[in-house]
């Protein structure tokens, strides 16, 4: 019994050492522009406009698409910036859009 709780624990703890691993990683050893190169152009526009569809769901979602907007743009993709502020009105309209009533308290 005592072997599956700590499995049950392992697992929870795995995910977290994963990506603080690799955050670390990118932070230590990589460069925006070696980020951008393994991307590609291409990819790395089509990638942010999805981020940015994404990430306009603030209410809903942690995608930290701002860090990825900026480490594109540092590596040399520079209308990124453009293409995830066309791309967040896409979302984000319909969502503050869908109740026009607006109270105050007094």
């Amino acid at each position: 019994m005592k072997g599956k709780v700590f499995l049950k624990h392992l697992l929870g703890i795995v995910p977290f050492l994963l990506f603080g691993g690799l955050s670390l990683y990118f932070f230590v050893f990589s460069t925006p522009e070696k980020i951008a190169d393994v991307v590609g152009v291409t990819n790395g526009y089509v990638f942010i406009s999805i981020l940015a569809f994404l990430g306009g769901l603030t209410t809903f979602s942690g995608i930290p698409y701002h860090l990825i907007l900026v480490t594109l743009s540092l590596g040399g993709l520079y209308i990124a910036g453009g293409i995830a502020a066309k791309n967040i009105p896409l979302f984000e309209n319909p969502e503050f859009n869908r109740d026009k009533t607006v109270t105050f308290q007094r």
